[in-house]
């Protein structure tokens, strides 16, 4: 599910200086006088009236179709009769793959899609314009979830979402009508998932109470730490926090639901999962996921809903992923490229982008609008915006990639039992802390 939250482990290693393609490191877009990447703050012009933008301009639709529906590409064709578009269209990794090498070349497209936590990599190593004067001048943030979401401490905002996945907690209202256990509620505490959890067991159905999936940084290893009052990075992005006690605690309870039965073990985790599917051996009542999940084929015919993710000991918290546009740094037709954003970004839109089913609108009328039409399941879809009021992302910085992967690696360790969990606490917080210095420390 690419561009859905299911971000990828396998990926072109980027450093400050370069792209590392085949083994070499290949030179990015960097200021000619001094080598040292351009930081993309320019202020906008004012720009050409619309009819006037010439040019040709090159637009990624990373995803294909599913993610950019063809009516939203041909109305700012119609729009924009002069200008003179080529597109670069295909699946998610293979077209992001495609973008990565055309950057590393020094020609990439005007404007490109993808993970914020990819668009926080591209823009402090010079790649992609910093678009928050384009922000200030032309869009109201009011009117929008989560628009400056890739906003990093300088106040850069590298990108500007199409759409949105939030994670919300999903139920098979059917094995809770079986032993009659009420619904969740949005008054919920990981106290009470934990007793539904144990009702709901049923060795018997092959029924486990919760999918705990531990090895999903969206669901799970980062999102349960801050429900437990801390992030596995300080607030600056640039400090492990994988040692903090509030880490452990939060892991320990993750480890527990599966040591005491009511997750599957880390082992068997697809033999149980929340839907059927042909080679499924049982189910498990419960589980926390994205948006996009709606439309997963064994999804069509199930008994489910969903409601906000439960309260933790210290916070109420979920996660946001916001899949971006940006603007190339050396893009000779920048007005182009942010006209493109901005229509993208417009209600109707929005609406043509929401209603194809991948995410939520990020315009909020928009959004209000989808969710109200939808037809269930699940019924209380709107539980999904109002997760993005508390919603935040999974701890972007310019290394995002290069440190999850590390932790999510590490962290397997402890899921699998083949060592302590302190232990593995302390690996991870060590060979994250080496790949946030890398960057940081430079």
């Amino acid at each position: 599910m690419m561009g859905s939250g299911a971000y990828p482990i396998r990926i072109p290693r980027v450093t400050r200086r370069g792209i590392l393609c085949g083994g070499a490191t290949a030179p990015l877009l960097l200021a000619a006088a001094c080598g040292v990447a351009r930081t993309g703050r320019e202020a906008p012009q004012q720009g050409q009236p619309f009819a006037e933008l010439r040019g040709k301009l090159v637009i990624a639709l990373v995803g294909g179709e599913q993610q950019h529906p063809p009516a939203i590409l041909e109305g700012f064709q119609a729009r924009h009769p002069k200008l003179e578009i080529e597109t670069i269209s295909g699946a998610w990794n293979d077209t992001l793959d495609k973008v990565t090498s055309m950057l590393a070349a020094g020609t990439p497209p005007d404007v490109w899609y993808g993970e914020d936590g990819r668009c926080t990599g591209w823009g402090p190593r010079g790649l992609i314009r910093d678009l928050a004067p384009y922000i200030r001048r032309d869009m109201r943030e009011s009117d929008y979830y989560q628009l400056t979401v890739t906003k990093d401490v300088q106040g850069r905002i590298w990108g500007v979402p199409g759409d949105l996945q939030v994670v919300a907690l999903f139920y098979n209202t059917a094995a809770f009508d079986e032993v009659g256990l009420r619904y969740p509620t949005p008054e919920w505490t990981l106290t009470d998932l934990t007793g539904a959890a144990q009702r709901l067991t049923d060795p018997g159905k092959k029924q486990y109470g919760f999918f705990a999936q531990p090895n999903y940084i969206t669901t799970s290893w980062y999102l349960f730490p801050k429900l437990f009052g801390v992030g596995v990075l300080d607030d600056t992005g640039t400090k492990s926090q994988f040692d903090h006690p509030k880490v452990r605690e939060a892991y320990e309870f993750l480890i527990g639901l599966m040591d005491r039965g009511l997750a599957p073990p880390f082992a068997e985790q697809g033999k149980y999962p929340f839907a059927p599917t042909p080679t499924a051996e049982g189910r498990s009542a419960m589980q926390f996921h994205i948006y996009a999940r709606l439309g997963d084929a064994n999804m069509k015919d199930h008994t489910y809903d969903v409601e906000l993710v439960p309260q933790g000991p210290a916070a109420r918290w979920t996660t946001v992923i916001a899949n971006c546009w940006v603007i190339a740094k050396d893009s000779r037709l920048p007005d182009a490229a942010w006209e493109w954003l901005k229509w993208h970004s417009q209600l109707e839109q929005q609406i043509i982008r929401g209603t194809a089913g991948t995410g939520l609108p990020m315009h909020r009328k928009a959004a209000d609008e989808v969710v109200a039409k939808a037809p269930p399941p699940p019924r209380n879809r709107r539980a999904f915006l109002k997760s993005l009021e508390f919603a935040g992302p999974l701890g972007l910085n310019a290394v995002w990639q290069e440190w999850r992967t590390v932790a999510q690696n590490t962290l397997n360790k402890a899921w699998r039992k083949e060592e302590p969990l302190p232990n593995v606490l302390a690996e991870t917080h060590k060979l994250v802390q080496i790949e946030l210095d890398k960057f940081y420390k430079q």
